[in-house]
């Protein structure tokens, strides 16, 4: 009863990559299907995920007011229009709006001195440009596909 007049609030999905410690032990006998990522650029193309978003572990850092300057842990939601980033560990505050326009640079393998906050192999770093200064994103390397999907959508929807 209180969800109909609050509203209903869509609850969002894991990502195939984004797995948590019960997903590792589970995955020793059953390892994250790729073609599940294939499946969900399918459900944004006909917009499905407005209806059920999907969140994707992510690293965050940027230019910008509004965006960390150093690596955080977070969650990236993607609903098919949008791409919105939340802290998960520490100063977890509102979700913030990752700029609109982004453009892929590049993706990378994890490097240097990244290594010691994002794990080598299991993530990949997508280098963007934006209005306001180049944003990283790190990624569970499953999950690229999807989320440079979002950012071209994303883009396509900012355009004039």
């Amino acid at each position: 009863m209180a969800r109909a007049i609050m509203g209903f609030v869509p609850r969002a999905r894991r990502s195939p990559g984004s797995r948590t410690a019960l997903d590792v032990l589970r995955g020793l006998l059953r390892p994250p299907d790729p073609d599940a990522v294939t499946t969900l650029v399918a459900e944004m193309e006909t917009g499905c995920l407005a209806v059920q978003p999907v969140e994707v572990s992510c690293f965050l850092r940027g230019a910008g007011d509004a965006l960390p300057r150093r690596w955080r842990q977070g969650l990236l939601t993607l609903d098919g229009r949008t791409l919105t980033w939340q802290a998960r560990v520490g100063h977890r505050g509102e979700a913030r709006r990752l700029p609109s326009r982004l453009d892929v640079e590049q993706v990378r393998e994890v490097e240097g001195a990244d290594r010691l906050k994002i794990k080598h192999g299991l993530f990949k770093i997508i280098v963007c440009q934006a209005t306001s200064g180049r944003v990283e994103l790190a990624v569970p390397s499953l999950d690229i596909p999807l989320v440079r999907r979002a950012i071209q959508r994303d883009q396509k929807a900012s355009e004039p």
